[in-house]
């Protein structure tokens, strides 16, 4: 069902908490908040991702965002200090939210090319698969080092992306 991954994903970006934790992944751990979301929504509704479906999310997501999702959330998040150089700031704030508008739709078309790639994916649904499927993004997006320098670092930001998740999964189940 097309959009069914939309509907879940603003269901739960509208519980407290959830926006604050996303927005922690994104801009502290480096996740694509579609890819958390996507694993959350897989998860729990169809069970944990393969590497195979992890990688294809994480590499569709890459070249998307990285055309598309990220010039346009630089560009609005640039505009909100403001240009003082503009002698109308109210028609610079109302870019920003067209920008913001854009930026959104950007990201409901990402979500619509990821949610055809969880149908592949079988087996029990729920917390667990959604945390394993959390992982596998993470491998996937490169995120989640096996060989790191500094093991000590790498380990506490897995620990604090994954305290971030569990976050999210409670707010599934709010």
């Amino acid at each position: 069902m097309i959009d069914a991954f939309w509907r879940f994903s603003t269901t739960l970006y509208a519980r407290e908490g959830a926006p604050e934790a996303c927005l922690a992944l994104q801009d502290q751990h480096g996740y694509d908040v579609n890819l958390v979301l996507f694993a959350l929504w897989a998860g729990f509704e169809r069970g944990a991702l393969t590497a195979d479906a992890a990688s294809a999310a994480a590499t569709l997501s890459d070249a998307w965002a990285r055309r598309a999702v990220r010039p346009l959330r630089a560009l609005r998040r640039d505009l909100k200090a403001g240009v003082p150089e503009m002698p109308d700031a109210g028609a610079v704030e109302a870019l920003r939210a067209d920008l913001k508008a854009l930026e959104l739709a950007a990201e409901r078309l990402q979500q619509r090319a990821l949610e055809p790639l969880a149908a592949a994916v079988q087996g029990p649904g729920g917390p667990d698969a959604a945390r394993a499927a959390f992982q596998a993004i993470g491998r996937a997006a490169g995120l989640r080092d096996d060989l790191e320098t500094d093991l000590r670092a790498e380990i506490e930001a897995e620990s604090a992306a994954d305290e971030l998740f569990e976050r999210l999964i409670a707010a599934v189940h709010s």
